[in-house]
């Protein structure tokens, strides 16, 4: 836009000064984009953070799903919860949850069900101690469960002692077991005691002969118990023998 010069007479046009940025013209289109929310009003914060959370949650669920090893996949195809399958893969060698399917995960878990496990202890054993799928069938696990069944548990004990303490079916039956059993023979527990004690305290095979259970039972000792009261006190209250030699002896004075 052009204007006159000021004064007498006509002068050539000068240009007038530019508008300030508020009074420029809006473009067209984003005014017409907006001028529907005139009518039907902006969305809720609770529709954009439902929004929001839908494509987090649909992306996060491409991406596990995507993560999924073969192993893991067939862990949820037999009926396994998806935290189930994670705390596998979280307690597996390194992270990396990723036995044979076929050689590996198949086999124990039918045997596992073989043995009268059900089904949620099967589910428990394996996602707590998902190491099982890495030990050898007939070498290591068979053997473990045919030595409890030697020193008299029956097939339902078995289960329940193992889904008590997973972790038992990665012990030694010639390193760990045994030399623990004999220890508690030692100590003038039978047979059916011996049995009772690792079936109400399975954990107890956990333990260091040398370093643990010795020492504790010393410390009884200590305290003026016969070995008659000793061993009455491992059937009745077998968590005992894992306490540290010092808690003992504060238990004992209390």
């Amino acid at each position: 836009t052009m204007r006159r010069r000021s004064g007498r007479g006509e002068g050539p046009l000068a240009p007038l000064p530019p508008r300030p940025p508020w009074l420029r013209p809006l473009p067209l289109l984003p005014l017409l984009l907006l001028l529907p929310l005139l009518f039907i009003g902006a969305p809720s914060p609770e529709l954009v953070d439902d929004g929001a959370q839908l494509v987090w949650a649909v992306g996060r669920a491409a991406r596990t799903q995507a993560a999924w090893s073969p192993a893991a996949e067939h862990l949820l195809s037999v009926g396994f919860s998806e935290q189930q399958v994670r705390k596998a893969s979280s307690r597996s060698r390194r992270g990396n949850f990723n036995p044979d399917v076929e050689r590996s995960v198949k086999p124990v878990l039918k045997w596992l069900s073989a043995l009268g496990f059900s089904e949620l202890q099967v589910q428990k054993v394996a996602s707590s101690y998902s190491r099982i799928f890495h030990y050898s069938l007939e070498c290591h696990l068979k053997p473990i469960v045919q030595w409890l069944s030697g020193i008299g548990l029956g097939d339902e004990q078995i289960a329940k002692m193992i889904s008590k303490f997973p972790p038992l079916l990665g012990f030694s039956v010639e390193q760990k077991l045994k030399p623990t059993a004999r220890w508690l023979g030692e100590l003038g527990l039978g047979e059916v005691q011996i049995a009772q004690v690792m079936m109400r305290f399975p954990s107890l095979l956990s333990f260091s002969l040398e370093k643990n259970l010795k020492p504790t039972v010393q410390a009884l000792r200590d305290q003026g118990l016969g070995e008659a009261e000793i061993t009455k006190m491992l059937v009745s209250s077998p968590s005992l023998v894992g306490y540290s030699s010092q808690r003992l002896t504060r238990r004992m004075q209390v």
